[in-house]
């Protein structure tokens, strides 16, 4: 007799070398089964610490203040020279930028809305003096935040504390 072209005997002699090799296992499984729960029993105390979990670190500076508006790049050339408002030699790949009225030394992360790419610049100059455009970056920073190409993309800027603003809201909360 045939089952699908294969002759039954060979059907019924892979099931019976199958069943003999599960039986196996299973035996297997019986006699590791006493040390198992004896090596699971032990491995909670293994695994225990007396030591209490390190705090979580800060997620990063503190926002106070945010804005939205379009951003453009400055070079150099654009600048009409080779200083800044704040008295600083400009240099293209640096991480600064130029804002109407944040103070001078102001943190601020900038983040290109069209692809989500931010970097935290320094406030050294001011302007821009364009309608519409809330802060101007240098080119350095205009590559990390692919903005190149465009010139002009919508930004979320957003103003980071300092470290005074933050030894300052420390001191006045232990009062």
């Amino acid at each position: 007799m045939k089952v699908s072209g294969v002759p039954v005997q060979a059907v019924c002699g892979r099931l019976a070398d199958r069943s003999s090799r599960l039986s196996h296992r299973s035996s297997l499984r019986r006699r590791l089964s006493p040390l198992a729960i004896a090596a699971l029993g032990l491995l909670p105390l293994a695994c225990a610490s007396t030591q209490e979990p390190e705090p979580a670190p800060p997620a990063g500076p503190r926002v106070v203040q945010t804005q939205e508006g379009r951003a453009s790049y400055y070079s150099i050339r654009s600048n009409g020279g080779r200083h800044t408002a704040s008295g600083e030699r400009l240099c293209e790949d640096s991480m600064t930028a130029a804002h109407r009225n944040l103070p001078m030394g102001t943190q601020v992360r900038v983040t290109n809305l069209n692809n989500g790419r931010s970097v935290v610049v320094r406030i050294n100059n001011r302007g821009p003096f364009i309608r519409g455009r809330i802060i101007d970056v240098t080119k350095g920073a205009a590559r990390e935040l692919n903005m190149i190409r465009s010139g002009v993309v919508p930004v979320e800027v957003e103003v980071l504390a300092s470290e005074d603003d933050d030894a300052s809201d420390t001191s006045a909360g232990q009062s």
